[in-house]
Parts: C-alpha cells; sequence; structure tokens
C-alpha cells in the first residue's frame, strides 16, 4: 500500500513551480473533504557525479535564495497574480517566458517603412513573444534605433537638445 502511494506522489507534479538558481519551491495541489489545500515544498538542486538531485537540506550560503524564492510567492499572492497557488493569466503576460499556444497576445510586432503609407517599403521588421515590461522596453529601444533624431547646441549649455520631428506615439500603432 505504501509503495503504491509513493507511486502516485512521484507521477504527481507540482501546479506551480517558483525558480530562483538552485532553489525551487514546488506548490502541490491537495484534495481533501474541505475542498482543495496547497502546500508547498522548498528544495536546493545539486550535482552528484553527472546526474543532478534535490535534497531539502540548505547551507548558509543557500538562505538568501531561500528567502527571495519565498518573498516572490508572498509579493505574487500580494499582488492578486497568484490565486490558490496557480498563477493568473495577468502573471504570464506580464513575467511569463511562456507563451504559445495559450497567449498568442504575447507578440510584438514592430515595422518601419518607407515613406508615410504603411503598404509601403518595410525597412525594419521585427516580431518575437515576450512579457508586457519587455514589450516596453523593446518597443523604446526600436524607437531610439529608427526614429530620426535631429539636435541642436544652446547658446550657453553645454548639453546637446534633441528633438524628433514628430512626436513617437503619432507614429506607434496597437494592433
Amino acid at each position: 500500500m505504501a509503495t503504491q502511494q509513493q507511486e502516485r506522489r512521484s507521477k504527481k507534479r507540482p501546479v506551480h513551480e517558483l525558480r530562483l538558481g538552485r532553489i525551487r519551491a514546488a506548490v502541490w495541489e491537495n484534495s481533501t473533504e474541505n475542498g482543495t489545500r496547497h502546500n508547498v515544498t522548498v528544495s536546493r538542486f545539486y550535482k552528484d557525479g553527472d546526474d543532478w538531485r534535490d535534497s531539502t537540506s540548505f547551507g548558509r550560503n543557500d538562505l538568501p535564495l531561500l528567502s527571495k524564492v519565498a518573498d516572490m510567492a508572498h509579493i505574487l499572492d500580494r499582488l492578486g497574480l497568484r490565486r490558490d497557488g496557480v498563477i493568473t493569466q495577468a502573471a504570464q503576460i506580464l513575467f511569463g517566458t511562456r507563451f504559445l499556444p495559450d497567449y498568442p497576445q504575447g507578440r510584438l510586432k514592430l515595422g518601419r517603412f518607407r515613406g508615410t503609407k504603411i503598404t509601403g517599403e518595410i525597412l525594419d521588421n521585427k516580431q518575437e513573444y515576450m512579457h508586457a515590461f519587455a514589450m516596453v522596453r523593446e518597443a523604446m529601444a526600436f524607437l531610439d534605433r529608427t526614429l530620426p533624431l535631429s539636435g541642436h547646441f544652446v547658446e550657453g549649455r553645454i548639453e546637446r537638445e534633441d528633438r524628433l520631428p514628430f512626436h513617437p506615439m503619432r507614429c506607434a500603432r496597437c494592433s
């Protein structure tokens, strides 16, 4: 009987994992008479020869990462980005790394065209799946790289004053 329970437990997968370096916090779902409950186990990965193993024993040097993994779970819960141990869709769009096939809206499409018509020749084109914060950073970097910039020196000042020939938000188009 004990071996059957161990087999079932070994095949069961956590509903969510938080990893930071060699430290992992796994969230497990348990069905009880009072409803579904979630428990967390924390482990540390280490290499034994050519094999990777995990342990629930932590050294002094592991404690800062252990604390950060626990903080991550707490922060996600406080922000409402994790419910019952499961990451929400909002958290996936904000911080995720895997988007397809469930989150096709995680795609950033950037393009620069010759002339004023969108149907003109494409000079720069980029499409990539990423989380929302990376989208903002990448879009700003794309604008910095591709928009023409004029500048001049104001008399009596050391800094150059840069100007775009048009407002960048007038160039942006959401689809």
